[in-house]
């Protein structure tokens, strides 16, 4: 039996949805982050922002203090 089944909610990341516009505030940060020069593949590392980001949420949502430099790795 799969989660769903067990009343688990999951979020599906698996495939788009053509049939959804992309949100205006996804939107403009995308052109913001163009005109900024944010073309180009992030670094294999992420971006500090990236992780303290993660590292935050981690501690609001999970309790969690983790030093983002040591303790996340994105893949």
């Amino acid at each position: 039996m799969g989660p769903r089944r067990n009343g688990i909610e999951v979020i599906d990341l698996s495939a788009g949805r053509s049939a959804e516009h992309t949100p205006g505030f996804i939107r403009e940060a995308a052109s913001r982050a163009m005109d900024d020069g944010m073309t180009h593949q992030t670094p294999s590392r992420v971006t500090a922002e990236f992780l303290t980001s993660c590292a935050q949420r981690l501690k609001r949502e999970n309790g969690l203090a983790v030093d983002p430099e040591t303790q996340i790795l994105a893949t």
